[in-house]
């Protein structure tokens, strides 16, 4: 029986209307109370099938996928375009800064079902409940998919802007994402990793909402950039850091000292490279942090026969096929052997590789020459770093390293022992290394049957691990860099 009561001490202050209803009579049911008596469910019958009135659908769903005990959050806006089509736009509250997708346009089958065939999974088949305005389907793959009306969805509050940023003789594109406010604000730069890769944006789609200011850039030679990426060295990507933080710093908006760098995989080594050309160069301050996710503390060339052997565990790879890997590096430093011999060793490794059905696993495109005048262009002939030296002076500089539990790129424990040894060394108080269970090299975990403590499992879907997004907004208020609200 449902009894009179009050659910939660928010309720205590809500006035009159809820109250009203609330406290009418212990016959009736609350109206911000749900019935927890599954036996006063009663069904109310919906119209035959029937025209859907478009304008009902048009406006904000929230809704989720569902699969074995598990869901994936899924919010659409729906919209009509100027030909008078509804058009659906879906969000992923789980994807922590992915951008919105385009649904594509929806159908309004004869059979009363909305069709909307670009949604995620396979598409969309839904019907629509005209009573309680609700949406219950299933997905091209067969999850169930259940969305209930919502509030509007309200507009995005900060400042997003196209920049150019002057790097010696190349300029390098970028976007800067401000918080609201006029500053000045405190701001990250982010790099990229190993690979010609243009600007993210993922960063500056979150961080912006907690206060940070965010600049992301194209890698030169890549995207919007100048330059050449296929022939940078490790030197050419820490001065256009560089750049990046002195272009920052000049911005009357950005508190010039609050500009940090968020290093992502081998970014990490451009950040740790900053900061050691800053310790040599008293015309350039240190970073005001450092973030690393998923970023070595390694030598590359350690990093690189670590990587190589953890790789080789996981496709337990022949005593051979490891003896090859191995061997890969070693002729690939060689300065000794002629370009000639290394590119045709090194092409005949990739061949048995390929053969073997481990080339796409082990080495990059950029491993591998594809002419002896192409060896000096190989990536691990152009970058050569060890960040030890740099972080043992790491006194004072807050550091926040994200690591993956299963990463085989950025093994465990070389790199966290190493990073803690030097930071230690250093004296530094203000650094921390998390250690994020259940993801590798990258900041997601993919569909799985995950186990439960008693045995069962449930579907984890796809998702970006939230510990990325919190560890560094937990960081960088610890360290003061933005407000505690």
């Amino acid at each position: 029986m449902p009894k009179c009561r009050m659910r939660s001490p928010l309720f205590r202050l809500i006035p009159s209307l809820f109250f009203a209803v609330a406290m009418a009579g212990c016959g009736a049911q609350s109206a911000d109370t749900p019935s927890d008596d599954a036996s006063e469910t009663t069904a109310v019958s919906a119209s035959p099938v029937q025209d859907i009135d478009p304008s009902q659908l048009i406006g904000s769903w929230r809704g989720a996928f569902v699969k074995d005990r598990g869901t994936l959050a899924i919010n659409l806006e729906i919209a009509q375009n100027a030909a008078g089509e509804l058009t659906a736009t879906q969000y992923a509250p789980d994807w922590i800064g992915y951008p919105a997708m385009d649904g594509g346009v929806i159908t309004l089958s004869e059979e009363g079902q909305v069709l909307i065939p670009d949604a995620l999974r396979g598409g969309l088949t839904l019907q629509f409940d005209p009573i309680y305005r609700q949406m219950v389907g299933e997905t091209g793959t067969g999850l169930s998919a259940h969305f209930v009306r919502a509030l509007p969805r309200l507009p995005d509050q900060k400042s997003v802007m196209e920049v150019k940023i002057p790097a010696g003789d190349i300029t390098l594109a970028a976007t800067l994402s401000l918080p609201e406010g006029d500053g000045p604000h405190p701001a990250m730069i982010v790099i990229s990793g190993r690979g010609c890769w243009g600007r993210g944006r993922s960063v500056g789609r979150v961080l912006p909402d907690y206060g940070m200011a965010v600049l992301e850039y194209d890698k030169r030679g890549t995207g919007e950039s100048t330059g050449d990426c296929d022939t940078a060295t490790f030197e050419d990507l820490v001065d256009d850091a560089v750049a990046a933080l002195d272009f920052m710093r000049a911005d009357s908006r950005i508190d010039p000292a609050q500009v940090g760098l968020q290093g992502g995989s081998a970014g990490a080594w451009t950040a740790q490279g900053v900061a050691e050309k800053a310790l040599e160069n008293s015309d350039l301050d240190l970073p005001a942090f450092i973030i690393t996710y998923i970023g070595p503390a390694t030598s590359i060339e350690r990093q690189q026969r670590e990587a190589g052997e953890a790789i080789a565990d996981q496709l337990d790879l022949s005593p051979g096929a490891r003896a090859s890997v191995m061997r890969a590096v070693d002729i690939t430093l060689d300065q000794d052997l002629s370009n000639e011999a290394i590119f045709t060793e090194l092409n005949a490794i990739a061949d048995q590789a390929e053969a073997e059905g481990w080339r796409g696993q082990m080495f990059d495109v950029s491993d591998i020459p594809a002419s002896a005048d192409a060896v000096d262009d190989l990536w691990l002939r152009r970058f050569s770093f060890d960040p030890e030296p740099v972080l043992r002076r790491l006194s004072e500089t807050p550091y926040l390293s994200l690591l993956g539990a299963e990463d085989a790129i950025v093994p465990l424990p070389s790199n966290s022992d190493a990073l803690r040894d030097a930071l230690e060394a250093a004296g530094n108080k203000a650094y921390k290394i998390v250690i994020i269970p259940g993801t590798g090299h990258g900041v997601e975990h993919g569909d799985r049957d995950a186990v439960l403590p008693d045995g069962s499992t449930y579907q984890k879907f796809d998702t970006v691990e939230p510990l990325y997004f919190t560890e560094v907004i937990d960081f960088l208020r610890a360290q003061n860099v933005i407000e505690t609200p």
